[in-house]
């Protein structure tokens, strides 16, 4: 029904279709107008609302599937930036940057214009984990990190047994957090999705190796 009323916000494939990805009809993010739609949208919630926080994942911005940017503008402002059109290939290193680049941007906004609103609301984001959540959903979290422009971030280290579970975490702290960053990192546990469960022991597991390597708490994931 929105991008009925404001078809300049669809997202475009390559082939200039409407964006669609995981049974979901996406609005252009990288569009300034739609994170400006998206950004009210969070101030009315925080102003009028007695809120502890606010929090974005895989489908919220700032995520956007990899396979859009080819609409008119978007294309038209990477022209002007580098003198030639956005490659086919969806996942070009340079291609895939830049639009990272703006949704790093877009979330910084988010974040001190929310601050602004309520100093003390917690930012909190649930990306995919890196880096395929960089390849799919142009989701460059530990810039995000980086830069302080999240409170709470629970990369989505959704495994169905500990060895993956550990293995994704070893890779956390290994390359995408500093000691001083460990404070703000609380895990996504796959509990249930479908008729999958995980198992209790891995599960315990999961959580006692987190607190031996100092993170101090996960999320639990059921659906």
């Amino acid at each position: 029904m929105l991008l009925a009323k404001k078809t300049e916000w669809s997202a475009r494939d390559y082939n200039g279709n409407l964006l669609v990805k995981n049974g979901f009809e996406w609005m252009n993010v990288l569009d300034e107008e739609v994170q400006n739609f998206m950004i009210d949208l969070v101030l009315e919630v925080a102003t009028n609302y007695d809120l502890d926080g606010i929090q974005g994942d895989d489908r919220m911005p700032p995520a956007f599937p990899s396979e859009g940017g080819y609409d008119a503008k978007t294309v038209e402002d990477y022209r002007q930036q580098f003198s030639c059109y956005p490659p086919h290939n969806h996942q070009d290193r340079k291609w895939l940057q830049w639009r990272a680049d703006i949704l790093t941007n877009f979330l910084t906004r988010l974040y001190y214009e929310a601050k602004a609103v309520k100093p003390d609301i917690l930012v909190s984001m649930a990306p995919s984990v890196y880096k395929w959540g960089l390849n799919e959903y142009l989701q460059d979290y530990p810039n995000w990190v980086n830069r302080g422009i999240v409170d709470i971030i629970h990369p989505q280290l959704y495994r169905r047994d500990f060895a993956s579970y550990k293995s994704l975490v070893q890779q956390l702290l290994k390359q995408q957090f500093t000691g001083s960053q460990l404070p703000k990192l609380y895990p996504g546990i796959l509990i249930k999705i479908g008729s999958d469960r995980i198992n209790v022991d891995d599960l315990l597991e999961a959580i006692a190796y987190n607190r031996s390597v100092g993170i101090n708490g996960e999320v639990m994931f059921f659906l």
